[in-house]
Order: C-alpha cells, then sequence, then structure tokens
C-alpha cells in the first residue's frame, strides 16, 4: 500500500501541521511542492532524503542560472512542479520534486528546488506573451493605419511576423552542458568543496546551432578522400610475388609464434571462454576511446572489482547502499555520464589506479549477465568529434554480447 505521504515521518512532519497546510495550500498544487516553496519544509533536509529515498540525484541550482530557458515545455507534458530540462545524447532530463510512479522510457528524472522549476517553467510562459502582446500591437497598427500600396505591378515581398523566432532562435537557447553534470548525491551538509577542483563548463558559442551545420559538397568529400592515405604495411608483410623457392632452406616451416598478450591484462583474463574472463579484443577496442576502464559486478550489498586495465586487480569491494555513480546507474538502469562528485566510494574507486584526483567526466552503464548484472565503468575519452556517450554505449553492448554467446556455448 502506497504511503500518502512517505516524507512526513523522517522529515518529522507532525500531523496537525498537514492539516494546517491542507487547509491553506491551492486545491491545485501537490501539497508538498506549496510546502517547499513557501519553505514550510526545509529543502536541504527534504533533498537529503528524497535523494535516499527515491534514488535520485539533485540538480544544483547552478543550471538554472545558466539555462534560464526551455525549449521542450510545449513538447511533453509539464507544469511547474515537473518540467522537461534539455536532451542530450538521446535522453531527456526531467526536472521533479517528486518523480513519476512509472516513467517513461527515455526520460531521466532529476530532483531540483521547486522553487528553480517555477522559475523556468515561468520564464518561457512570459516569453510567449511578450510575443503575442508585441504581434496585437503590431495588428492593431496595421488596423487603423493601412499600407500604402506599391507603386508598381511588381509583387509584394511578405515577411515572416516578428517576434515568431524569438522562441526558436539559438541565441536565446544556446547549447548548454548536460544537466548530469550538475547532479549531486553528496551529503547536502558537507557539499564538494569547489577550491580543490576547478570545474569549467563549456558552452557551444552564442548564435551557434549544430543543426544548421551544412554538408560538405561533393566536390570537397572527393577531396578528402583523395588525400585519405591507406595504412602502411605491417613491418615485414610483402606484398609483393616472391621468387621461387630454390632452397631446401627456405622449404623449412617456422614454428608459429606464440600470441603476444597485452601488458595491461593480465595473461589469464586475455581471452574469454566464459564470464570469468575478459577478452583481449574488448580492451583493445577500448584503448582506442578510453584510456581507462572497470568492471564491477554488482553482489547484493556490495559492487565488487571484477576487471580492471592494469597489470593487477586488487580485491576491491564497494558498499552498494551508499551513493555512488555505480548506484545510479545500476538502480537506475541508465548510463550516468558526467561529473563526479566527491564521497568515499569514488574515493575507493580511482585509488585502484592510484589516482587522487577525479577524471573531468566518467560513464557508467548497466549491463546484464547470466550470473547477475555489472556496471562497466569508462572514463578519459580520447576521440574528438565523437560522442563520449554512444562510444561507451557501443563497447557495453559488445561485452554484454559476448557474454551471453558465451553461456550460450557453455550451456
Amino acid at each position: 500500500m502506497e504511503v500518502k505521504n512517505p516524507w512526513e515521518k523522517p522529515l518529522h512532519i507532525e500531523a496537525k501541521d498537514i492539516a494546517a497546510w491542507e487547509a491553506e495550500a491551492p486545491a491545485n498544487v501537490p501539497l508538498l511542492v506549496w510546502a517547499l516553496t513557501e519553505r514550510k519544509i526545509d529543502f536541504q533536509k527534504y533533498a537529503q532524503w528524497a535523494m535516499n529515498h527515491y534514488e535520485l540525484p539533485l540538480l544544483k541550482s547552478e543550471f538554472f542560472t545558466k539555462n534560464p530557458t526551455s525549449n521542450l515545455i510545449d513538447q511533453m507534458e509539464s507544469s511547474p512542479w515537473m518540467v522537461p530540462l534539455g536532451s542530450w545524447e538521446g535522453l531527456t532530463y526531467v526536472g521533479c520534486v517528486v518523480p513519476p510512479p512509472d516513467g517513461e522510457p527515455g526520460l531521466v528524472y532529476v530532483l531540483a528546488d521547486p522553487l528553480d522549476l517555477k522559475r523556468l517553467y515561468d520564464s518561457h510562459f512570459e516569453v510567449i506573451e511578450d510575443v503575442a502582446d508585441h504581434e496585437a500591437e503590431e495588428a492593431i497598427e496595421e488596423i487603423l493605419e493601412p499600407p500604402s500600396l506599391p507603386e508598381n505591378d511588381s509583387p509584394v515581398e511578405m515577411d515572416a511576423p516578428q517576434g515568431l523566432v524569438l522562441n526558436l532562435s539559438s541565441e536565446t537557447a544556446p547549447d548548454s552542458p548536460a544537466p548530469i553534470d550538475l547532479l549531486s548525491e553528496e551529503d547536502l551538509k558537507e557539499p564538494h568543496s569547489q577550491e580543490d577542483e576547478e570545474v569549467t563548463v563549456f558552452e557551444a558559442p552564442e548564435g551557434l546551432s549544430f543543426d544548421e551545420i551544412p554538408s560538405a559538397p561533393s566536390s570537397e568529400a572527393e577531396e578528402v578522400l583523395s588525400e585519405t592515405s591507406l595504412p602502411e604495411v605491417p613491418e615485414g608483410m610483402n606484398l609483393e610475388a616472391e621468387e621461387h623457392v630454390t632452397s631446401e632452406e627456405d622449404l623449412v616451416e617456422e614454428e608459429p609464434a606464440e600470441p603476444t598478450v597485452a601488458a595491461e591484462i593480465p595473461e589469464d583474463q586475455c581471452f574469454s571462454d566464459s564470464e570469468s574472463e575478459i577478452p583481449i579484443e574488448f580492451w583493445e577496442q577500448v584503448k582506442e576511446s578510453f584510456s581507462h576502464a572497470a568492471l564491477f559486478h554488482n553482489e547484493g550489498d556490495a559492487f565488487n572489482l571484477f576487471w580492471k586495465d592494469g597489470a593487477e586487480t586488487s580485491a576491491t569491494s564497494l558498499p552498494a547502499q551508499k551513493p555512488s555513480l555505480l548506484r545510479i546507474a545500476q538502480r537506475t538502469q541508465k548510463p550516468y555520464f558526467g561529473f563526479v562528485v566527491k564521497n568515499e566510494v569514488h574515493d575507493e574507486i580511482f585509488k585502484t589506479w592510484g589516482m587522487s584526483d577525479y577524471p573531468a567526466s566518467v560513464t557508467a552503464m548497466s549491463l546484464e549477465l547470466s550470473s547477475g548484472s555489472a556496471i562497466l565503468l569508462l572514463f578519459g575519452f580520447l576521440e574528438e568529434n565523437s560522442e563520449e556517450l554512444s562510444r561507451a554505449q557501443e563497447l557495453c553492448e559488445k561485452l554484454e554480447s559476448h557474454f551471453k554467446s558465451s553461456s550460450e556455448k557453455a550451456a
């Protein structure tokens, strides 16, 4: 049975206060939203409880100062306490006070202060009202003072009504960092200090729209192809026709060379016939895009380090009940992509590489094995002009497919 106000007891709200608030709050506004907006309930205390209860990250208020508008409000169902924030890497992020019980595929819910959500929601309709008022004034002026007819018979060029492009201009809605970059699962009483680490938020140049980039003409494409060089022939390989063998020495069969093993992977993990090993082919593909990778098995109340790049894999076990990017990826079954909040669990993760500082961003993805669930962690993106999350998804699918085929062979 669903509890009406699950936050009531954890936040020590008395029944008499609930009754008084219900009498005072507007009928069309959820009681919790009204209480938080009016600061009857301390938002920081609620946020700390909600992050653990709903297992969702918290969106910082800084995001709303950098992104004062949202063009998705008209495109999907929204309200002052449930606002679509934007789409990144194929996922749509929705800010909320309480997540819906049944979320739609492709939507990622993040907690946010209702005051920030309401300001964003109201600002969107203020822009629409300004545009509508401006158009109405122009229409009245045209009625009171009709335009003069053209002197010649040439056709009159009709301009689009002014103001209609305001909501679509790339200048009013520049590309912005994904909200996942501003998420926090850290204890709100001890926020992460920014003095030890400088975080730079990159935004697209003003007016730049990636949707309007023209495709290169065919002549330019042919020129690029003509300048593309073929890969060099590996040393020792001769593509020219060899002379006929004339001596018995040349007929002596060479012993096949032993397969070389990458230095970064232990010898017993280079070839895989089961889920107990990671194939060397997978690590070779990972190295093309990421400098570091690791796989954690989810075993009940712990994430156990199963494999990582490097010559040694230490026996690392991390608590699954504490906030971490591993827990977010495992419980939401959606990729975690972005900034890493400083906490004890994350300290232990990066200590396995001997790192005291966190990487600028990471990608964590959940995958299902026959033996249970696991989390693939990737960071240190090396490619240029490519999408980090898309590449991580490809690698995750390949590893999951490999384990699936291994299980079928074993069966």
